[in-house]
């Protein structure tokens, strides 16, 4: 028998209220340059740390305003959910 976490997207209802954009199937995305993931859709929200160039992150909203919410998928804050300038990012990855 096979063991493992299965590991769900967040639901429409469970994404910040601040998303104005969302998708059915998640953005994989990278980072280009290093860029903070925030606590929210803003440079005056607090950094939750600093995501290094090339790390990949799944993106599953955006604001009007070009900042993305989404779950860290690599580095030393791998785990993460935040937000960051979709600028910043590439994809689809």
């Amino acid at each position: 028998m096979a063991t493992g976490a299965l590991v769900a997207a967040p639901s429409a209802s469970a994404l910040p209220s601040a998303c104005d954009s969302t998708w059915q199937n998640p953005q994989g995305s990278r980072a280009m340059t290093t860029i903070h993931l925030r606590t929210g859709p803003s440079t005056r929200y607090v950094s939750k740390g600093l995501l290094a160039d090339g790390t990949k992150f799944t993106r599953y909203c955006e604001t009007d305003s070009g900042w993305s919410y989404g779950k860290v998928r690599g580095g030393a804050n791998s785990g993460k959910w935040g937000w960051t300038y979709a600028d910043h990012l590439e994809w689809p990855i």
